[in-house]
């Protein structure tokens, strides 16, 4: 799995995708996570556990990118929620239609292959509630699974 995620073309497809749509691959998990729906920092902090600064750094690049939008948190004046814009979802469905194309070396696998191990993916993940939805795997158009 590791060798999987951290080399080879899913790792290059996944700096692909934060070229194509100007964000770090850190800024790309996050308005991944935002796009689930408005986060508290807080939250966001606690869900990646990283210092205070960093995540607000991450939420810097975001909504200098126009993607996202830091706005007052509705019961807690000292808080601040973050939102994902119009145009942040439109970079979301960007980020998961390049990244739902498995790589390449899937095609060493049959079909029925295939699809068992998107079951097998899916059965893991949901194992893990902590996985936004947007993260879990799904059939693409271009596998047979889809």
């Amino acid at each position: 799995m590791q060798a999987l995620l951290l080399t080879g073309e899913a790792h290059n497809r996944l700096h692909e995708v934060c070229q194509r749509v100007d964000l770090t691959p850190a800024a790309v998990k996050a308005l991944l996570v935002l796009s689930g729906g408005p986060r508290p920092m807080r939250d966001l902090v606690s869900t990646f556990r990283c210092d205070p600064s960093y995540m607000t750094s991450i939420v810097d690049v975001l909504e200098r990118r126009g993607v996202a939008l830091r706005e007052p948190h509705p019961t807690d004046r000292r808080a601040k929620t973050v939102t994902v814009t119009d145009e942040g979802q439109e970079v979301v469905r960007r980020v998961q239609e390049i990244m739902s194309v498995p790589p390449s070396s899937f095609g060493v696998l049959t079909d029925a292959e295939q699809r068992i191990l998107l079951e097998l993916l899916t059965r893991l993940t949901d194992a893990e509630p902590g996985i936004p939805a947007v993260m879990r795997p799904r059939p693409s158009a271009a596998s047979p699974t889809g």
